[in-house]
């Protein structure tokens, strides 16, 4: 696996696997080949060929190990909004990794603000669920946009209600 800081002007090898990736010329591995990163967990998959069998591995790398430093350009570890598509009610799940102040808006399409679920409220750093609730925001069939505004930093989400 490869590691890049500085947007991919030079790179830093480390392993990941106790034996290298040697394919046969007439045996087709597939397209395993594939990396994930999501909350701070990197987790590369690949294929491999052992005592003639192919095989598919994958590992979870540890950043902070590694020497990956974490970027904090929005101070919310993670920002999902579900069910999306909904019919009743979504919610909008954060993760803070510091005390913030945080604001949710929903507006429509012409970016018209129709409520406030959260309204410059601090949060310690935690996890936290807000719920939009069809019903009581008066909401007709749509697409419709969260923000969310945590610490002056905005994430905005798409939401389509389909009563």
């Amino acid at each position: 696996m490869a590691v890049s800081k500085d947007g991919g002007e030079s790179f830093v090898n480390f392993r990941i696997s106790e034996s290298p990736f040697i394919p046969y010329a007439n045996l087709f591995f597939g397209d395993y080949t594939n990396v994930s990163a999501c909350n701070n967990v990197i987790r590369p998959v690949w294929a491999r060929m052992q005592n003639g069998l192919n095989s598919i591995w994958t590992a979870i790398i540890n950043p902070d190990v590694v020497g990956i430093e974490q970027e904090r350009l929005f101070p919310a570890q993670s920002v999902n909004v579900f069910p999306n598509p909904f019919s009743e009610n979504s919610c909008i799940a954060y993760k803070l990794y510091e005390p913030s102040v945080v604001t949710i808006k929903l507006v429509d399409a012409l970016g018209n603000t129709l409520a406030t679920p959260l309204d410059h409220c601090r949060k310690d750093a935690g996890k936290y669920v807000e719920y939009i609730s069809a019903e009581k925001y008066h909401l007709k069939p749509g697409i419709y946009f969260v923000i969310i505004d945590i610490g002056g930093k905005k994430s905005q989400k798409r939401l389509i209600f389909t009563s």
